[in-house]
């Protein structure tokens, strides 16, 4: 095969055996910068399969089961990844396409030879073929590789990402490699994203010699968001040369979600209004929800579930529960459908990768510990992912259950504690029985222990009750909860058990319907509804059991809808269904008008209009709820450094502490979501981590300034429980005690010029509302040297 390359032009490759033996093979030609990346050499299947072994017995032990209780998994220490784990990608912008190119396998017979082929796309740089040929016990290898250039080549910068309303600076650099190429035409256009071209969208280089020359665009884009593409193309000298660049463009503002409510009784009618102003079309939605049972706030609380940003186990299991109900709820079609069979599949996968030797799940990758809650609710989801028809692998269950079991025969209420850790050991034990109860292998021993314990915790006798009901014990779930209250009072949401009033009055809905009291499940669903509707109580935790519930009661409850609905003024299609709720994804478009619906069935029917407007402009001021958030940036040196106008090219420091102010509650799974301007680039340093043990062996401040002998309640960077490094963001989760500080330091590059949005920083506990701190948006601009 040649020696050079050229993109977007055939070549071939010719094989043959090199005594004329007939083999067969196959053949790939890879990126040589992919291959890099694993240092990866190509197979020797001869080595492989004739490698000498030192013993030919089979050994076995036990070694995954006694140190998986105290070490982690390494791999997942250094993941970069994990975002986006449940979302659609089809949409999504391929930025970086890998030139990879496979096909066989090929006969070749005796004597011959055989030739291919091929043609590169775009691309200049190096790559490496590589063939893996075979015959009757004999193997073999061979590879090249082989620089692709073109006479006239081009090489462009971009951001990984860009933000609504920004300009950047597009450096294009042209390379000239024949004195034939003198004059070269360089031109720029901008498709999608809403990205529009500022200036001269075509430049002209003079080239006296061979060599490389800089040409400057500047693109701008608007308030739309999605995937751009932008091309570039160089001509001159009777050659050109192209090159394509997918981008997405983001908007890193918040999204505000309103909901206006209504119930008819039979007869009745109502014009519900709307407005979407002041936002982004692509973040603009518009629903309108109907339903015979109280109202669950089904798109508001699934769009929140959808957008949420952080994936610990329990958060991807809350993503996929309440989808296995969607069906009972709301016809979907066939699309719908699928997305929903995709989107569980995907949570399962990911929930397998959670599990630990011993059987329990951990709440972050890398955990060695498994969170007990998290245990039982994964395991949960996958029997009830099983039950609806998905493949759950039977090894993954049996594992799980062998850790329920023990567990549950283990447990003994705790004596010495106070009444706050014996409620949640109780919670825990009686929620570990009843999933036990709902995969087919109850505890009966464990369970009755439990009935007859003194002083019995009101959540823990519903759900005891709850798995008494699921093995046909009906007797012993009504005196369980004989005479006791439906209603929690709020408590504290700093617990072991993720728990708040909302999430437990769900869970009591669901114990009802299980014990056939439907009259008292649906008065207790009315309760699940106002906690719904709270604009205050998003959680994902309290959300999905709520959904869970409500899709149970949907199950139970017959019924039908009919009603006509119009939108401003002209009418729409009449509705009949069975189903418990219809709802429907409106056109944005005009922003702002009414929607009258009249109910025309005998029962009564609650009526929703939702809306979901993401800001173009980020406006909402500082917060500080029981958290205090102080960002600085400083340069290398330590010393303060302002980042409204700063050089290309700067290597500067993100200093964010984080205080606990509430006083009195230690705070728990609190999670600090930086998003980066798309201008800058997060230098990842997990990957220095012989710099960072040095300065924490010495003890001494490094050049990051992360030391403060003068404060030492502030903690350094290193107490997180887990840090998720993505392109354009870090997510930081941590603990904080009462009156504690911690400091998180990140090193950044201002990479690329133009002006840029700076997002706002927010720091907020994850199963508590009233705990959050936050900074103003604002803007940076990078300037050219």
């Amino acid at each position: 095969m040649p020696d050079v390359l050229r993109p977007e032009t055939d070549f071939t490759v010719t094989v043959s055996e090199k005594s004329g033996k007939p083999m067969t093979y196959t053949l790939a030609v890879v990126d040589d910068g992919l291959l890099d990346l694993t240092n990866f050499k190509t197979p020797d299947p001869w080595n492989e399969f004739y490698a000498r072994e030192a013993l030919g017995i089979r050994t076995w032990d036990m070694y995954d089961n006694v140190l998986g209780a105290s070490a982690g998994r390494y791999s997942s220490l250094f993941s970069t990844g994990g975002d986006e784990t449940l979302k659609p990608a089809d949409a999504k912008a391929n930025r970086f396409k890998p030139v990879v190119k496979f096909i066989g396998p090929f006969h070749l017979g005796k004597g011959k030879q055989k030739t291919h082929t091929l043609r590169l796309p775009m691309y200049v740089g190096s790559v490496r073929t590589m063939v893996i040929a075979g015959q009757d016990g004999a193997y073999g290898k061979a590879e090249k590789s082989s620089f692709v250039r073109t006479p006239l080549m081009l090489l462009s910068t971009l951001p990984r990402v860009l933000g609504t309303q920004e300009e950047i600076t597009v450096p294009v650099n042209v390379f000239a490699m024949e004195k034939e190429v003198k004059e070269v035409t360089v031109s720029i256009q901008a498709d999608g994203g809403g990205i529009e071209v500022m200036g001269n969208k075509q430049q002209t280089i003079s080239f006296a010699q061979p060599g490389d020359q800089l040409t400057l665009f500047r693109i701008r884009t608007s308030g739309k968001t999605g995937k751009a593409v932008i091309r570039l193309t160089a001509a001159g000298g009777g050659k050109q040369t192209k090159e394509t660049i997918e981008i997405e463009v983001r908007n890193p503002n918040p999204a505000v979600t309103l909901r206006t409510a209504k119930w008819l009784e039979s007869g009745e009618s109502t014009t519900l209004p709307y407005t979407l102003h002041n936002a982004s079309p692509a973040g603009s939605r518009l629903w309108l929800e109907v339903s015979r049972i109280p109202s669950v706030d089904f798109s508001r609380r699934f769009d929140f579930l959808f957008d949420y940003q952080h994936h610990c186990t329990e958060q991807l299991t809350s993503k996929a529960l309440p989808l296995l109900f969607i069906d009972r709820l709301k016809e979907t079609d066939g699309e719908e459908a699928e997305t929903i069979k995709t989107n569980v599949q995907e949570g399962i996968r990911q929930i397998y990768s959670r599990q630990l030797p011993n059987g329990g799940f951990a709440y972050w990758p890398g955990n060695a510990v498994a969170d007990e809650w998290v245990t039982s609710y994964a395991g949960m989801f996958l029997v009830l992912a099983q039950e609806k028809g998905y493949a759950v692998h039977p090894n993954v269950l049996e594992k799980w259950k062998r850790f329920q079991r023990a567990a549950a025969q283990n447990w003994r209420m705790p004596e010495q504690e106070d009444g706050w850790t014996r409620w949640q050991s109780a919670l825990q034990q009686s929620y570990r029985l009843y999933t036990l109860a709902l995969a087919g292998v109850p505890e009966p021993g464990a369970m009755n222990r439990m009935k007859e314990q003194p002083q019995l915790p009101l959540q823990a006798r519903w759900r005891l009750a709850a798995a008494y009901a699921l093995t046909g014990k009906t007797k012993a779930a009504e005196e369980l909860v004989f005479n006791i209250e439906t209603t929690i009072a709020p408590y504290a949401s700093q617990n072991t058990v993720y728990g708040s009033s909302e999430r437990d009055e769900a869970m009591i809905l669901e114990t009802l319907l299980l014990m056939h009291r439907n009259d008292a499940a649906l008065q207790q669903a009315r309760k699940v509804s106002r906690n719904l509707a709270d604009e205050e109580g998003f959680n994902t935790q309290s959300t999905a059991f709520a959904l869970m519930a409500m899709g149970r009661l949907a199950e139970q409850l017959s019924g039908a809808l009919d009603f006509t609905w119009s939108r401003n003024g002209k009418q729409q299609p009449a509705v009949k269904s069975a189903k418990a709720m219809w709802s429907k994804s409106l056109d944005t478009t005009p922003t702002a008008g009414d929607i009258t619906v009249k109910n025309q069935g005998k029962g009564t029917l609650s009526v929703d209009v939702v809306t979901r407007t993401q800001l173009l402009n980020d406006t909402l001021p500082e917060m500080a709820q029981n958290l205090r958030m102080d960002v600085k940036y400083t340069n290398m040196n330590g010393a303060d450094l302002s980042v409204e106008d700063i050089r290309q090219g700067t290597d500067f420091m993100a200093v964010i502490t984080v205080g606990n102010t509430s006083g009195t509650t230690a705070y728990s799974n609190l999670a600090l979501t930086h998003i980066i301007p798309s201008g800058w680039e997060i230098y990842n340093e997990r990957f220095i981590a012989s710099e960072a043990a040095s300065a924490d062996a010495t003890g001494q401040s490094d050049a990051r300034g992360n030391r403060n002998s003068g404060q030492p309640d502030i903690r350094d960077n290193r107490p997180f429980t887990y840090q998720d490094i993505r392109d354009d963001r870090i997510l930081t989760y941590f603990d904080l005690q009462r009156g504690e500080l911690k400091r998180f330091t990140v090193r950044l590059q201002a990479t690329y010029a133009g002006r840029f949005v700076l997002p706002a920083i927010q720091c907020e506990a994850m199963y508590d509302a009233s705990v959050q701190a936050r900074t103003r948006a604002g803007q940076t601009t990078v300037s050219r040297d």
